[in-house]
């Protein structure tokens, strides 16, 4: 059997609302001025699936440490 060891977990960090507010308006600015109209295109003839008909942004608040870099 294993011992079992401590491991330091720093607590998350928290981020301010206006950073996620700032990342927020960007991001889907993105979203719909540069990837849209590049990825998304009309389904191809005769194409029952695999193609892309959307794109969105969407916050992962469990992965804070993301937004900030680390």
């Amino acid at each position: 059997m294993r011992q079992k060891t401590w491991i330091y977990s720093p607590p998350k960090p928290k981020v301010p609302d206006a950073v996620k507010v700032e990342l927020e308006a960007k991001a889907t600015e993105l979203v719909i001025t540069v990837l849209k109209p590049e990825y998304v295109k009309p389904p191809p003839k005769n194409a029952k699936w695999n193609y892309i008909v959307d794109m969105f942004y969407k916050n992962m608040p469990e992965y804070p440490s993301a937004l900030l870099g680390g």
